[in-house]
């Protein structure tokens, strides 16, 4: 992962791959955003308690922030 961001708000979290593909996750609680930015492996968190368990969607460069302001957290895994 190149970037991910969260809006608590709407409760989405964007992620950046390392392909340069972004998504959007929906109905993501903060508390596992919180648990995300504390991880030692955001791709071993991603693949055990977000892939498969909340609704994505890709996102394209015009959409990118469309859900909002986002918190921001830049870390590569």
């Amino acid at each position: 992962m190149q970037d991910v961001r969260y809006n608590q708000q709407n409760q989405v979290l964007q992620i950046q791959f390392s392909s340069g593909s972004v998504y959007q996750y929906t109905h993501v609680e903060p508390e596992i955003w919180e648990s995300l930015q504390d991880t030692d492996s955001t791709g071993r968190f991603f693949h055990s308690q977000i892939k498969g368990y909340y609704s994505s969607q890709p996102v394209d460069d015009e959409s990118l922030n469309a859900n909002g302001s986002f918190n921001h957290q830049n870390k590569t895994t």
